[in-house]
């Protein structure tokens, strides 16, 4: 299970679970850098950099062509459920990205299955 960290420009960060639960609603957009998910059983860290457009995982840089243009990188972070009837097996992926809206309105997510991450690109 994934929790998420923002980071803000300043240095300082909010997490999700600290002595409290934080709720996304809660981030500073106007501060954030980077936000961060990190999954306790795989030691698993995605990131996404926020004045760049980059995204990192585990330490490895992930460029797109959008990455580096100085743009305004608007975060994008939601959940999806899928439930499979009959057989009562549950899964949630979760999409973490930014949108920009340069030329239209596009958009690079990730896409974070338990078992695998993939691009998507709107």
């Amino acid at each position: 299970m994934y929790e998420w960290k923002a980071i803000y420009n300043d240095g300082t960060f909010l997490r999700q679970f600290d002595d409290k639960e934080s709720l996304f609603k809660d981030i500073n957009i106007d501060k954030l850098n980077e936000f961060r998910l990190f999954d306790a059983e795989t030691n698993n860290v995605i990131s996404l950099f926020l004045d760049d457009g980059i995204f990192g995982l585990n330490g490895l840089i992930l460029e797109n062509e959008l990455s580096y243009k100085k743009l305004k990188y608007k975060l994008i972070f939601f959940a999806r459920r899928k439930r499979v009837l009959g057989n009562g097996n549950n899964s949630n992926d979760l999409f973490l990205g930014f949108q920009i809206n340069e030329n239209g309105n596009q958009k690079i997510m990730l896409k974070i299955c338990e078992e695998t991450i993939n691009i998507v690109k709107e």
